[in-house]
């Protein structure tokens, strides 16, 4: 048990039990706790913050002298506000963020970056309004081996590997109340391994090893990208924008991106 400041709470338990005389096991789980440390002005949410779930079974089973096999699964789950981004500095020679006050909505120094001095944002403040979940990961992890001594001097192994992690990570790039740049990607990516070895030891000085291995993967990412939002709905006009920079061009515009690959 560990606790501490921002409501830290963690628990990690493990125990070992003997099934029978020839399958052991080894459990372990774990809750881990603690709030965000940058508080946003704008809807009070603590980003920063742990919310994790872990679980692990591990079981190792000798049917004989001869033959071993070795089962671990793993899983977490993972569930937080997102990233503690804080905004340090606002350089209105960029053409972008000077738009928006260009438009009438002040967005500079004193109105958004953290900590700076005679500013309303504190040094741990931020002025993001996400309430979706700025991280969630879902993993779940399998490995099998095995090994069998058909002879004193010939081993035969199996190793088996599965992983499977869904994640999602959304990004407020401009940790403000206004939608300048943000990204919210979605991952899911699956891999099988597997390996079949024959170690064959000649004698004192000669062996070798002779396998297979197969390995499969499976990725896909889709991110979606909004930018100026509320020039795009109207709440700021762009045509004033226009008026005060010609050349301006409210690019990159909204976005829906997806890569998936299969390999083998």
């Amino acid at each position: 048990l560990t606790g501490g400041e921002y409501d830290r709470r963690d628990i990690v338990a493990s125990v070992d039990v003997a099934l029978t005389d020839n399958l052991v096991t080894k459990l372990t789980g774990a809750q881990l706790y603690r709030d965000g440390f940058v508080t946003s002005r704008t809807n009070g949410r603590k980003f920063g913050d742990i919310d994790d779930r872990l679980f692990r079974g591990d079981f190792v089973w000798t049917p004989s002298d001869d033959v071993t096999f070795r089962f671990i699964a793993e899983s977490s789950d993972l569930d937080r506000n997102g990233s503690a981004r804080t905004l340090e500095e606002i350089r209105l020679t960029n053409a972008r963020p000077r738009a928006f006050n260009t438009a009438g909505y002040p967005f500079t120094n004193l109105t958004h970056v953290s900590g700076f001095p005679g500013g309303v944002v504190g040094e741990w403040e931020t002025m993001s309004d996400v309430e979706n979940d700025g991280y969630v990961s879902d993993l779940m992890r399998v490995t099998i081996d095995g090994e069998v001594d058909i002879t004193d001097n010939i081993v035969f192994k199996t190793i088996t590997g599965y992983r499977d992690i869904e994640d999602r990570v959304y990004t407020d790039w401009d940790a403000a109340e206004i939608t300048l740049i943000e990204d919210d990607r979605w991952r899911e990516n699956d891999q099988l391994t597997q390996e079949f070895q024959i170690q064959h030891t000649i004698n004192d000085r000669i062996g070798y090893v002779a396998g297979f291995y197969y390995w499969n993967e499976y990725s896909a990412t889709r991110t979606f990208r909004w930018t100026f939002t509320v020039f795009r709905t109207g709440q700021l006009s762009q045509q004033a924008v226009f008026a005060a920079q010609p050349s301006f061009t409210f690019t990159p515009g909204n976005s829906d991106n997806y890569v998936g690959a299969e390999t083998s």
